[in-house]
């Protein structure tokens, strides 16, 4: 929870970003009549490691959704680098953690033939943390 709070912060944090999503990040998958675009958080692996005298450790997989209709797909690949650009070696601001490395992974994108204006970018970034 702390980790998505300081992801969805960073990217409401700039400027370019908040002005596609107009805040609409979330980490749960309930607000389905959301306009576009959009972002979408989710988990995926998650490991717990202990650090040699330094605590423990967390390394998880996130994964950043980007969903849009306007002018796709055009504008979902640039909201997705965007994400990346802003994402990629942060320096995310935990509570009870410390951020020692985030590294951005890849960016898939998708068309769903069902819905053929919509867009999906998924950005995928490892985050590794210890305890404070």
């Amino acid at each position: 929870l702390d980790l998505f709070a300081a992801v969805r912060a960073a990217m409401v944090g700039d400027t370019f970003i908040n002005s596609k999503v107009v805040g609409r990040v979330f980490s749960s998958w309930g607000n389905q009549e959301a306009a576009t675009p959009l972002i979408r958080m989710s988990l995926g692996r998650s490991e717990q490691f202990e650090m040699d005298g330094a605590g423990d450790g967390s390394e998880t997989d996130i994964s950043v959704h980007v969903f849009t209709t306007e002018d796709a797909p055009i504008v979902c690949r640039q909201i997705a680098s965007k994400v990346r650009d802003v994402l990629q070696d942060a320096d995310l601001t935990l509570t009870g953690s410390h951020t020692f490395d985030f590294q951005f992974r890849d960016i898939i994108q998708l068309t769903d033939a069902d819905s053929p204006s919509l867009q999906m970018a998924v950005v995928r970034f490892r985050a590794q943390t210890t305890t404070k």
